[in-house]
């Protein structure tokens, strides 16, 4: 696992949002809705070299012990953010006016066991994008350093201009 930040020192996902200026308060009272997770990300300034950046991840309720049910969550939890990872380099995000954004594809391994009511790390990355598409990685690690999943994601990415 890359040296990043623990969860307790990275910004929580709603203060995120509330700090993103291209989002409404409609759109950010229906993100506040509960939601499945509890989110602490790390996302670095914008720039040609921004291609890397992480989430921290834990379930928000109680789910039980069933090892498939984790991992069921885990596989949900692979595909958000992980295309944005694309968007980096070029000052993107989803909230990004007239950004249209879908995933193309998405594969997942799973490497070892999980619990997602602990938290785990996804740190994603994009090698490459353009003519409209972006490939995306993702390493999902537990806590201790263990890499649990790996994912791959090809995405679609246009940005329709506004006005």
């Amino acid at each position: 696992m890359p040296d990043i930040l623990p969860p307790e020192e990275c910004r929580d996902f709603l203060e995120t949002i509330a700090a993103d200026p291209n989002v409404s308060d409609d759109s950010f009272n229906h993100m506040a809705r509960r939601r499945p997770f509890e989110l602490r990300n790390h996302r670095p300034p914008a720039s040609a070299k921004a291609t890397q950046h992480y989430q921290w991840f834990r379930v928000a309720a109680p789910i039980g012990d069933d090892p498939l049910v984790h991992r069921g969550f885990l596989a949900f939890a692979s595909d958000m953010g992980l295309l944005s990872s694309a968007m980096l380099p070029h000052g993107l995000s989803w909230s990004t006016p007239g950004l249209f954004s879908t995933s193309l594809d998405h594969a997942m391994w799973f490497h070892d066991d999980v619990r997602v009511d602990e938290w785990f790390v996804y740190v994603m990355d994009s090698d490459w994008s353009g003519a409209s598409r972006g490939i995306n990685r993702g390493s999902i690690y537990r806590r201790d350093g263990t890499l649990i999943a790996s994912a791959v994601q090809e995405g679609l990415l246009r940005l329709v201009p506004q006005g």
